[in-house]
């Protein structure tokens, strides 16, 4: 729910994101004069403006005036942007533009509709530091999280080294990477193994056991052992490659997709024999 914080509206067409929050610190950054934070649980919901009395209700004021707070202070004005810029040119646009604190120069007026948007747009709502914003609030970090994360995905005992150190999402204790995808090569040679380590250090170039979907204790034919050969993390579309990366961190590992039907546990190639 956007009253929660939870929630991005984003137009990548026309390069805008924000959360309701995000746009009540647009509002309280222009007039200087009230909360950010209050203005914003004001802005969703079944909430109107009581313009005469200057306060916000449940219920409209009169069959004229009934745009929620969400409609009148974000959308109408977003619009009416979209609007004036497609509608207007020249120096009455470039007036209108700096008014809400857009400076463009005099020939990106010139520029087609489409683009012109989304440079004025992107500008008025700066650097997506609502989705930032929301990713820290709304997300646990990965050692908050460490217990419910382990206690859903590992059917292992918990009662062991390796357990107690996922738990506590430990980078010194035994390793354990939780596979979850497999990434093909553009050759389509080679797969390179997407996961999230739960505990200990991934290094590159150290040997591991791949435990298969059907591995147990009982039943040890679904193992491998494989080399860690590359380790990359992902930062946005990129892959940035790492010799090491410790327990919390989603990793794309090289080397190890020969033992990997769709899932698997990686660990170290000796010891931690009871993961």
């Amino acid at each position: 729910s956007p009253e929660l914080g939870n929630v991005c509206f984003a137009s990548s067409g026309y390069g805008w994101l924000f959360t309701v929050e995000s746009f009540a610190k647009t509002y309280a950054d222009y007039y200087q004069n009230f909360n950010a934070k209050d203005f914003a649980k004001r802005l969703w919901g079944n909430i109107y403006l009581h313009k005469k009395k200057r306060v916000f209700r449940s219920k409209p004021d009169s069959s004229k005036n009934n745009k929620r707070t969400f409609t009148e202070f974000i959308l109408d004005p977003l619009y009416k942007i979209h609007s004036y810029i497609l509608g207007s040119e020249g120096k009455a646009l470039k007036n209108m533009l700096a008014d809400v604190g857009i400076h463009v120069k005099s020939e990106d007026l010139l520029m087609d509709p489409k683009p012109l948007l989304k440079l004025c747009l992107s500008q008025f709502f700066g650097t997506s530091s609502g989705f930032v914003s929301m990713i820290v609030d709304q997300f646990p970090s990965p050692v908050d999280a460490a217990r419910s994360k382990v206690r859903h995905t590992y059917t292992g005992e918990l009662q062991i080294e390796a357990g107690r150190t996922m738990l506590a999402c430990d980078k010194k204790g035994p390793l354990m990477i939780n596979v979850v995808k497999l990434y093909s090569r553009p050759d389509g040679e080679k797969f390179d193994a997407f996961g999230r380590v739960l505990s200990g250090t991934a290094r590159a170039g150290s040997k591991v056991r791949v435990l298969g979907e059907a591995f147990s204790l009982e039943d040890e034919e679904d193992m491998t052992l494989a080399e860690i050969s590359k380790i990359w993390v992902y930062e946005s579309r990129y892959r940035v490659e790492v010799n090491r990366a410790t327990a919390g961190n989603w990793v794309l590992l090289e080397g190890i997709d020969h033992g990997i039907n769709k899932t698997a546990t990686i660990c170290d190639e000796k010891g931690n024999s009871d993961a």
